[in-house]
């Protein structure tokens, strides 16, 4: 099995990947209330000097198998998202914990 992510490391959002030669947030992270409403932490700081991102991230691997993965995070997120813009109330995150299957879709 190619290890893609390691265990008991700090993923950060906020320091970026490149891809395709630009540089991206390593991690998007979106949450719905109960209401319905999205809220996102998207934003690279480096790519908006100009204005405040309070966005950010952190995940963290806790186990790793050939078909599941478990972890926590953490997430400062802003929001609601309308189809007309991003308001500006802020959503924080902490202690989250997460289980997933994976999946591998590589031919």
């Amino acid at each position: 099995m190619k290890k893609i992510f390691e265990t008991n490391v700090d993923y950060q959002m906020q320091q970026s990947v490149s891809y395709r030669g630009a540089a991206i947030a390593r991690i998007n992270f979106t949450y719905s209330d109960e209401q319905g409403q999205l809220y996102n932490a998207v934003l690279l700081k480096q790519n908006l000097p100009n204005i405040e991102v309070k966005n950010d991230a952190t995940v963290r691997f806790t186990k790793i198998t050939n078909d599941w993965a478990e972890g926590t995070f953490t997430a400062i997120l802003i929001g609601p998202v309308t189809t007309s813009g991003i308001g500006n109330q802020e959503r924080s995150i902490s202690e989250g914990q997460f289980s997933i299957k994976l999946v591998n879709l590589t031919p």
